[in-house]
């Protein structure tokens, strides 16, 4: 080959070098740019991976204190569930007084919620918990003794329903036994401000049975107190011994006036 040739050659084949050598080096260029791209986004994406775990791991200790604070917490809807179902098996009791199944007491009851509904129900359905029942109180057997004796003295000397307007002057009786005998026993002293509240007139207690849809709106913790039992009364009984006073209190009817 000759000389002027070779060199040719030579210089062509150094070019052709460089070139490769340039386009190996803009690949790396391009491979390092990449790789830095990359782990920018794996920085990121770590990142959003660490502050998504923080969060998730203190809404979790948020949920735990919440869910150990619920536990602890009283259930205040069934504290007043129980309260009234006890109440009203009370009174239930002593309204199936006799051994006739057919001299059911329902005018002393309608008389009692009178006095009741604004003196104790109304007070347990505004939270006032002083009115709470835990249990059935150990008096309960007591109260429903004296409260079917006393249905048996008005069934022996009475022509008329307590719940009728001649009846009703009866109330006031029928009051200071509840404020002055019965809910002492049942709570264990008296309070004050049972002289301060107003029993429920004839009329009021007549919308009450009578006319739901003007009971709601005269009456809304009394139609709470109720919507509450039918909703919890079964928690209610499995919280508490009523079940075995329902069975006591069958073995202790009285005789039916001759």
């Amino acid at each position: 080959m000759a000389r002027a040739d070779k060199s040719h050659w030579m210089l062509t084949e150094l070019n052709r070098l460089n070139k490769t050598m340039f386009a190996i080096q803009e690949n790396i260029r391009k491979v390092t740019a990449d790789l830095a791209d990359i782990d920018v986004s794996i920085r990121e994406h770590d990142s959003r991976v660490r502050m998504k775990f923080e969060k998730d791991m203190e809404e979790l200790e948020m949920y735990r204190a919440g869910a150990a604070s619920a536990a602890l917490a009283p259930d205040i809807s069934l504290q007043k569930a129980k309260s009234v179902v006890i109440l009203a098996d009370i009174l239930g009791a002593i309204e199936s007084w006799s051994t006739d199944p057919l001299d059911q007491a329902t005018d002393f009851t309608t008389l009692s919620q009178s006095v009741l509904f604004p003196c104790v129900w109304d007070r347990i359905m505004g939270g006032v918990k002083a009115y709470y029942f835990e249990d059935v109180p150990v008096a309960a057997g007591e109260v429903v003794r004296q409260g079917r004796e006393m249905v048996k003295h008005y069934r022996s000397t009475l022509q008329v329903g307590l719940d009728s307007p001649q009846g009703w002057s009866f109330q006031n009786e029928v009051k200071d036994w509840w404020l002055n005998v019965a809910l002492p026993l049942l709570y264990g002293s008296r309070d004050d401000r049972w002289d301060d509240d107003d029993c429920y007139t004839y009329e009021q207690m007549d919308t009450w049975k009578r006319k739901p849809y003007d009971a709601l709106l005269q009456f809304p913790r009394i139609r709470d107190a109720y919507d509450l039992m039918k909703a919890r009364s079964e928690e209610a009984y499995d919280a508490t011994t009523l079940g075995e006073f329902g069975a006591r209190c069958m073995k202790t009817k009285l005789e039916p006036i001759e």
